[in-house]
């Protein structure tokens, strides 16, 4: 069966197509990400920012098109919205304003139901050794999630690369104080995690994630085969903080591998990952490109 599932976040939209059979991805026709940039502001306002609606109502009629091209009704489209339209005072508007211009329905889920439908997604196709006891890090744009047991449990921390960037970065390039101070915010947040298991592996998914190792391997254009189940080092990891403290917004949007909407926050995004190894003593996680919207398809 073609099915065609959205995840709708605090900075990217992503679309992917896929035959699914019997719980199983077999083959994907689309997958494609734009950067709407959906929770500008969200932390000062508590509102949607009108030019947030309006990139991101742009890139949903993309997408209607798209999946009608394919064969697939607008109702048909699993469509999910997490942080900014879960923080949005004005959040039910937009989703009346979306139906009624393309047709699609968007829901916006709780954590909880995020992180369980995050976690089937982003294990897809990925070879861990028997015995394994995975950790999900799920860094987004508004938040930033812990997910494990199976994913069955969870930990949630308000604190993302759109975030972190709108909270405390008011340089180009950002300061030290700056980085440590998301440093500090997040290890606060982290204090009060309860016990897990040490995670091995870690599996850190989404965008700042994948956009690191992309950065790492000079993955340009970007190739999924390149990066799902790869491993990205901490020592990876400090070697490009440090670059990106010597860049500009405008000079690291030409970096192979960093779509250049996201020059501006990777910095933060960058920082939240060094905090999360730091926490838990780790020197590597396995970067995995499926999540959300990979979870979606699989849904019943």
């Amino acid at each position: 069966m073609l099915r065609a599932a959205i995840d709708l976040g605090t900075n990217s939209c992503l679309l992917t197509i896929a035959d699914v059979e019997n719980s199983a991805i077999l083959q994907v026709h689309e997958d494609t990400m734009r950067i709407v940039r959906l929770g500008q502001d969200i932390d000062r306002t508590g509102e949607l920012h009108p030019d947030a609606q309006a990139r991101t109502l742009q890139a949903l009629h993309e997408y209607k098109d798209i999946c009608t091209k394919h064969g697939i009704h607008a109702q048909d489209v699993a469509i999910c919205a997490t942080s900014a339209m879960r923080d949005a005072s004005n959040s039910a508007d937009f989703v009346a304003q979306v139906q009624q211009e393309t047709g699609l329905h968007i829901q916006v889920i709780s954590g909880e139901e995020e992180a369980r439908i995050t976690w089937n997604g982003a294990l897809t196709q990925l070879k861990l050794p028997e015995g394994a006891t995975p950790c999900l890090l799920d860094i987004g744009g508004g938040s930033t999630e812990l997910v494990w047991n199976q994913g069955q449990e969870r930990w949630s921390m308000q604190m993302g690369s759109v975030r972190a960037t709108e909270r405390y970065v008011h340089d180009d390039p950002p300061t030290p104080q700056m980085l440590q101070a998301i440093r500090k915010d997040l290890s606060d947040q982290l204090q009060q995690l309860p016990q897990i298991p040490a995670p091995a592996p870690l599996i850190a998914v989404a965008g700042t994630a994948t956009t690191l190792l992309a950065i790492v391997h000079q993955v340009e254009p970007y190739d999924s085969s390149k990066i799902h189940g790869k491993p990205f080092q901490r020592a990876e990891l400090l070697h490009l903080i440090e670059l990106f403290g010597s860049m500009t917004s405008d000079q690291r949007r030409n970096l192979p591998g960093l779509h250049p909407k996201r020059a501006d926050v990777i910095t933060a995004g960058a920082q939240i990952l060094l905090t999360v190894y730091e926490h838990l003593n780790l020197n590597e996680a396995i970067i995995s490109d499926r999540g959300l919207r990979y979870g979606l398809l699989l849904e019943p």
